[in-house]
């Protein structure tokens, strides 16, 4: 065979054969990192509870270690924050705001508020849940449901103010010397409460005012010292059953804002250790004593319904006097037929007088009238 054909036949075997390099794919990308699920400050590479918040996954947990750190806001992140000490070692100089659709979860930590409301929470489709917190100088505001225990809040404009809500749990909640309400709570249609151990000194208007719209709940062991206008005020609730406390030292105050009746605002009013505004209430083994108008008073007759106050074994001493009901149109409802509006239920064992050692028998004041007197 010629040589050239050998060569010819030998390079077209080897082509035949040999591996074709072909383009590859590129480099593998590099996947972006999963923000984190847990953070705990102090941080190499967040320096502040600001950028951890940012940083954090949703629904995520930001741990705080004993120190001071500046307050932050979660805008719509469902999110947890909790020291890891007692709350006395970890402070937040600044407020705590969440937005739409986060819930928000606080704990075992104290806030030094910068202007009048330590934490706020605005859209009422989520939740908030606080536990061994102390805010100073600033109060909660929340829409929707809430579940508060052991909270402590000195020198607020209001402790708390609590709207929008379905459920509402408060246990062992201190309010010291807020310059408007203790507790402002208005719930939703059909809204529970379950209110224990709630304790406010020294407010400058109403202790606790519960509102509502058929609403039904519990509250046990208050105290409410040194309010103004009402210890506790109870407003368009169907049932609500207090039990075992104390109300003492109430004045009268402004009305200004604070109830939907024709009242002139300048002049002080009320000064009762209970007042109930178109509510079904029961109160039993209470001490409403030393109040400067009425121990409790029934205000009935409304769009919802009529009103009616239940008493057993309460203690109502030195008070301006023991009990006042009074027919008082609803505004806006329907006051066509008043009759039998503000009954006053006695389940026996009450005491009325100057004190345990000089007792009577409980009076009731009564009449029909508008505006609520002066």
């Amino acid at each position: 065979m010629p040589l050239l054909v050998l060569l010819v036949s030998f390079y077209c075997l080897n082509t035949a054969n040999a591996i074709i390099p072909r383009p590859g794919p590129g480099p593998i990308p590099i996947p972006t990192p999963l923000p984190p699920k847990k953070i705990i400050l102090p941080h190499a590479r967040f320096t502040t509870l600001q950028s951890a918040v940012d940083a954090v996954a949703e629904g995520g947990e930001i741990v705080l270690n004993p120190g001071s750190y500046s307050g932050a806001n979660a805008n719509s992140k469902k999110i947890s924050i909790a020291g890891t000490a007692g709350r006395n070692d970890v402070v937040i100089n600044g407020k705590f705001e969440v937005g739409a659709n986060g819930d928000a979860s606080i704990s075992n930590l104290t806030i030094n508020s910068p202007d009048s409301w330590a934490i706020v929470k605005t859209n009422n489709q989520t939740s908030l849940t606080i536990s061994n917190v102390r805010i100073n100088n600033g109060g909660v505001s929340s829409a929707g449901n809430a579940t508060i225990q052991k909270l402590e809040i000195n020198n607020p404009q209001t402790g708390l103010a609590l709207s929008q809500f379905s459920r509402l749990s408060l246990k062992t909640v201190d309010v010291n010397n807020a310059s408007s309400f203790g507790v402002w709570t208005q719930g939703l249609d059909n809204c529970n409460v379950d209110l224990a151990l709630i304790g406010v000194r020294k407010p400058a208007r109403q202790g606790i005012v519960l509102k509502g719209k058929n609403c039904n709940g519990t509250a046990q062991y208050l105290r409410v010292e040194d309010a103004k206008l009402a210890g506790v005020q109870i407003e368009n609730y169907n049932s609500l059953s207090m039990n075992g406390s104390t109300i003492l030292r109430t004045a009268p105050g402004f009305i200004k804002g604070s109830l939907p009746v024709n009242v002139r605002d300048e002049v002080p009013s009320f000064g009762d250790a209970v007042l109930t505004l178109w509510s079904n209430v029961v109160l039993q083994n209470n001490n409403l004593n030393n109040n400067l108008r009425a121990g409790a008073t029934i205000l009935g007759c409304n769009a919802y319904r009529h009103g009616s106050l239940e008493l057993g074994n309460n203690n109502l001493f030195a008070n301006g006097f023991d009990l006042f009901i009074a027919t008082v149109a609803y505004p806006g409802g329907n006051n066509d037929d008043c009759s039998g509006a503000g009954n006053l239920n006695d389940q026996g064992g009450n005491q009325c007088g100057l004190n345990a050692d000089n007792t009577q028998p409980c009076r009731a004041q009564s009449t029909s009238i508008e505006p609520i007197p002066v």
